[in-house]
C-alpha cells in the first residue's frame, strides 16, 4: 500500500489517496515519486522494456 509520504505532514494535511501495489510485484521494480500534495500519490514501475508512471489524484468536486 502506498500513500502520501509525509511531505505535507508539517502543514497538517491528511492524505486522501492510496495506491495498492500487488505484493507479487518485486519492490525493487517500483517506487514512489515525491510530490508536494497530500491529495496525490505517484508511483513508477520499471518493466523489462520501459517505465510506467501512475498518478493517483483525489479531486473534491464539492469545492
Amino acid at each position: 500500500m502506498v500513500h502520501e509520504d509525509g511531505c505535507c505532514a508539517s502543514c497538517g494535511d491528511k492524505s486522501r489517496t492510496v495506491t495498492m501495489v500487488n505484493k507479487q510485484i518485486n519492490s525493487n521494480n517500483w517506487w514512489q515519486i515525491p510530490f508536494p500534495s497530500s491529495d496525490v500519490v505517484i508511483i513508477q514501475l520499471q518493466g523489462i522494456f520501459s517505465k510506467l508512471t501512475i498518478i493517483n489524484v483525489y479531486y473534491n468536486s464539492q469545492k
